[in-house]
């Protein structure tokens, strides 16, 4: 199987729907599997548009089964009997009946969605924990993935499908998902991809404008990149990329209320969502914040005549910053800026000092992507 970060993982799977192999991504509970067709969703739509309509697509649907949730039957129809007159009568003297099947619900909605998205649109049939079923009900799962089929229906072919495991006992860093071992003689149908946690693609998708992750715990994560996944850890509680982003919610809320519990309020929250370590860390770094990010604000002070010297101990600071720091700090502006111009209290100076900033930087690619996001 192939390693691949949380942003090969998109580009893998698109270049799979279009040479008809079905990828497979195993990875950890939380680490983002079933948001990964969400990932997928929204960049066939900016290719989409970025090209005119000669690459992605026009519109996108997602429809997910879990696995885990199906019931043997559950998949391929329950019958149920009918009457079919055009058989005539058996030898009774009674109607003969036969056995017609149900269309399992999420099925028929990839049918319909079809239509919906039209030729030119896509759906994407995401079967999230593949393995986690009793042997028969994978068996189900297998002919819809592997032959595009559920008894007599075929999978129109503007659906494409990808699908996701938990790890076996063996690869699962101790923890058991109860999964049902698949069959050795599947597993070379598929395009076999471990998905693995990767810092600086979960800053940068969560420091995007969209994004509902609190500046502090993109800070605390750029300083703090080991404690983002911590499958290891001891504990029931561990730290996993989808954690932090339940967790900032509660953070938010907690830095809203205040109060002279604020600090005990949040360490319970982050304990009981990420466990004791991370929690004691978190809490540690709050009190003890000597050296924070360079403020929007700040930055946007630059370039002012008189100010040369101070601009310079600035500047100087932004471009000693680790990567992880840098492009926490920039979104940080992009975001500040966005939401002055959405107040129309958008100042023309400030185009210089994103300059300036943006100048500073001495890695090319987060300039690139910072442009890029402004843009």
């Amino acid at each position: 199987m192939s390693k691949v970060t949380y942003s090969a993982a998109v580009t893998q799977a698109l270049a799979c729907f279009k040479s008809g192999v079905t990828p497979m991504f195993e990875g950890h509970s939380g680490i983002g599997k079933s948001a990964l067709a969400k990932e997928i969703e929204s960049h066939v739509k900016s290719q989409y548009e970025a090209t005119g309509g000669k690459e992605g697509a026009s519109a996108v649907a997602t429809v997910i089964i879990f696995g885990s949730l199906l019931k043997e039957g559950e998949l391929g129809g329950i019958p149920e009997s009918a009457e079919a007159k055009h058989l005539g009568k058996d030898l009774m003297g009674e109607t003969i009946r036969v056995n017609r099947y149900t269309i399992y619900e999420k099925i028929h909605d990839v049918l319909r969605l079809s239509l919906e998205v039209g030729p030119t649109g896509m759906v994407i049939l995401f079967v999230d924990e593949l393995n986690r079923t009793d042997p028969a009900t994978q068996g189900e799962l297998m002919q819809l993935v592997l032959d595009r089929r559920v008894q007599n229906i075929v999978l129109p072919s503007n659906v494409y499908i990808m699908a996701a495991i938990n790890p076996d006992s063996e690869d699962s860093d101790g923890l058991d998902y109860g999964v049902t071992t698949m069959n050795e003689a599947l597993v070379p149908r598929f395009a076999y991809y471990t998905l693995h946690s990767d810092t600086n693609t979960w800053i940068k998708w969560a420091s995007r404008p969209s994004s509902n992750v609190h500046g502090d715990i993109v800070e605390f994560i750029a300083d703090h990149g080991n404690l983002l996944h911590m499958p290891k850890a001891k504990g029931r509680m561990k730290a996993m990329p989808r954690s932090w982003e339940h967790f900032s919610r509660l953070y938010s809320y907690f830095e809203e209320v205040g109060g002279s519990d604020r600090l005990n309020n949040i360490y319970t929250a982050c304990q009981a969502k990420l466990g004791d370590e991370v929690a004691k860390a978190f809490t540690s770094w709050l009190q003890n914040r000597d050296n924070p990010l360079i403020k929007p604000e700040v930055l946007l002070g630059l370039g002012k005549k008189g100010n040369e010297a101070a601009d310079q101990v600035i500047l100087n600071k932004l471009s000693r910053e680790n990567v992880p720091r840098t492009m926490v700090t920039l979104s940080n502006l992009i975001k500040y800026m966005e939401t002055k111009r959405s107040e129309k209290k958008y100042d023309k100076a400030w185009g210089t000092a994103f300059y300036m900033s943006i100048k500073a930087v001495t890695n090319i690619d987060i300039v690139f992507g910072q442009i890029k996001d402004l843009k």
